[in-house]
């Protein structure tokens, strides 16, 4: 009897341990996404609140993040890279320096 008691109290652990790892990546992601949603002026992934997400709300979300990260990146490279060739044009900045200072720009 006494073995079975020890048995679910290690298995109760293992799951407030899952329970905590899923809300601390959840917590993590979405404050992630929600930086990213407001610089790009989108909407949120859903994952109702009050409830642990499953480990494939989890999942999606990360993958949702990383697109979302993607885009942000891509855009922001479309958006600079007019800004650059100004600078080759008008200025005759050599071509070299600009791939280096966009090589350097932080998004």
């Amino acid at each position: 009897m006494f073995e079975i008691e020890r048995e679910l109290k290690q298995e109760v652990q293992c799951w407030e341990t899952e329970k905590q790892k899923r809300l601390d990546d959840l917590k993590e992601l979405t404050a992630i996404e929600q930086s990213l949603c407001d610089i790009m002026h989108t909407t949120p992934m859903y994952i109702p609140s009050g409830v642990v997400p499953t480990r494939e709300q989890i999942e999606k979300l990360r993958v949702h993040t990383d697109q979302l990260a993607k885009e942000k990146v891509s855009k922001s490279v479309i958006l600079l890279t007019p800004l650059f060739l100004n600078e080759i044009v008008y200025r005759s900045v050599p071509l070299s320096s600009c791939v280096v200072q966009l090589s350097n720009v932080v998004l």
